[in-house]
């Protein structure tokens, strides 16, 4: 896997916070890059996955940059400036929202979903099944269908018939 780094939107940050995976997808992808304004959205107070994240930004796992999202996409503040930091720094970024990514593919940036990064993960031996973490996902309220489910377990090598 290249190592040209990853934008995070609020949404992957906080997931992959909660599962303890930052430090893992950064070996895997490289540089972390989180827009300032998803880390103000989702580094404050007690809210889910705010203490993990405040402690990758403080150990470096984490690089807050600044970056102007543009309000044009019709997108939530951390969808846009995340597709916009990526587009400036010119890294793939993180998106699960369907209409983020059709409009950040639109745009030329390259995207990669969550399932995705656990698949990299384990075929890169930094996590040894992803199977369940996909039941830490949908206990987290991570929407999947079971059809993709057993997509991305085929994909990892996972599933009965692989």
């Amino acid at each position: 896997m290249a190592r040209t780094g990853l934008v995070l939107d609020s949404a992957g940050l906080i997931v992959l916070a909660r599962l303890q995976l930052l430090a893992g997808v950064s070996q895997v992808f490289g540089p972390l890059a989180v827009p300032t304004a998803v880390l103000t959205e989702t580094a404050v107070g007690d809210r889910a996955g705010a203490l993990e994240i405040r402690q990758a930004v403080d150990g470096g796992l984490l690089t807050e940059m600044a970056c102007n999202p543009d309000p044009a996409t019709g997108l939530g503040l951390s969808e846009s400036a995340a597709i916009g930091l990526a587009r400036q720094i010119d890294a793939p970024v993180l998106l699960d929202d369907r209409q983020a990514r059709t409009v950040a593919t639109i745009g030329g940036v390259q995207v990669i979903g969550t399932l995705a990064v656990l698949v990299g993960l384990k075929e890169a031996g930094n996590i040894a099944q992803v199977a369940p973490i996909l039941v830490q996902l949908r206990a987290l309220a991570f929407r999947m269908s079971d059809g993709l489910m057993a997509t991305v377990l085929r994909g990892a090598g996972e599933a009965p018939d692989s």
